[in-house]
């Protein structure tokens, strides 16, 4: 059985997304009294009701933030507690992200980490808010992708059938995230978009950008995704096929990782004479290599890898070729 066309597949892995920060703008707002509240503005964001709190396991700031820009935006923010003599008993500093729209603000301290200091002794603070103001386009919630499964089914008409199981844990409120499918016009599309949340998809020449969520909802810790598409080749492959599966579009990303460790290989050769019959050749489906595939022996490889070239003069072997991870 010849070679038609090798699937590549790049897994890029997103760990974590932070917003950047090139130009900032800052906000201080001297000695504050801990039975005071207070309430200040910074270019679009509005700071209300901000109480000092002292509970069991937790002690800092509650209250309202109001973002008015139509995005996400992301801010650090500088906290220093003193005493009734105003001695710095510490200070702080923690990147934070803020939705669209109105959320409630938690700037909180674990007691648990913080066991040298006694909560009762804050008498006084001073709170700093530095702010990115020239990148607010590329501001996105903090937050780590924990998994992210795919399937993907390999129809005989040039289409795959892909299932994504995303499972996004995120560091500070957000109303979603972006999905970003990579292609080519005048050689593939996409299509039969489905996500299992509220959705807009958009389009260029060489992407799809799926909008996940609302902005009348705020995500708040751990949620998991299932996006559902058709990527359609338009014309017959002759060659490899290469794929992205994370597309071109990831913005702000400390680290991406090639998804290509852990990877097994196994080959299972194909008899020459049951390639054909009557002369013609016999067309197999994968379905027919699915029970054989359970009982090979798999060794450890490298992505990206090709079994089928093996020399120059006879470049693709009889065989099929199986991989798990």
């Amino acid at each position: 059985m010849k070679k038609i066309f090798n699937i590549i597949i790049f897994l890029l892995f997103c760990f974590l997304l932070i917003p950047s920060s090139v130009f900032a703008i800052t906000k201080e707002t001297g000695y504050i009294d801990i039975n005071e509240k207070i309430e200040f503005e910074l270019d679009d964001l509005e700071f209300k009701e901000i109480d000092f709190i002292d509970e069991k396991d937790d002690f800092g700031f509650k209250g309202k933030i109001i973002n008015n820009y139509d995005g996400d935006l992301g801010f650090t923010y500088i906290v220093t507690f003193y005493d009734a003599d105003f001695n710095i008993l510490f200070q702080q500093d923690k990147s934070y992200v803020t939705p669209s729209g109105n959320s409630d603000l938690k700037f909180l301290f674990s007691k648990q980490n913080f066991k040298k200091i006694n909560s009762e002794d804050i008498k006084f603070y001073d709170l700093t808010i530095v702010f990115d103001e020239e990148n607010k386009e590329d501001t996105h919630s903090v937050l780590t992708y924990t998994k992210n499964d795919i399937e993907i089914i390999v129809n005989e008409d040039n289409t795959f059938d892909i299932t994504e199981t995303i499972t996004i844990n995120y560091e500070s409120p957000a109303h979603g995230f972006y999905k970003y499918i990579a292609y080519e016009k005048g050689d593939s599309y996409v299509s039969n978009i489905e996500v299992n949340d509220n959705f807009e998809v958009t389009n260029t020449d060489t992407e799809y950008k799926i909008k996940i969520g609302s902005l009348d909802n705020v995500v708040h810790n751990e949620k998991t995704y299932i996006i559902k598409y058709k990527y359609s080749i338009i014309n017959d492959i002759n060659g490899d096929f290469y794929f992205n599966i994370i597309g071109n579009g990831i913005k702000n990303t400390l680290m991406k990782t090639l998804f290509n460790e852990g990877w097994v290989f196994s080959e299972y050769q194909i008899e020459s004479d049951s390639m054909y019959k009557d002369g013609n050749p016999i067309l197999f489906t994968p379905d027919q290599f699915y029970e054989i595939s359970n009982t090979l022996t798999y060794k450890s490889i490298n992505i990206p890898h090709d079994w089928m070239i093996y020399h120059v003069k006879d470049l693709y072997k009889n065989s099929v070729g199986f991989y798990k991870k």
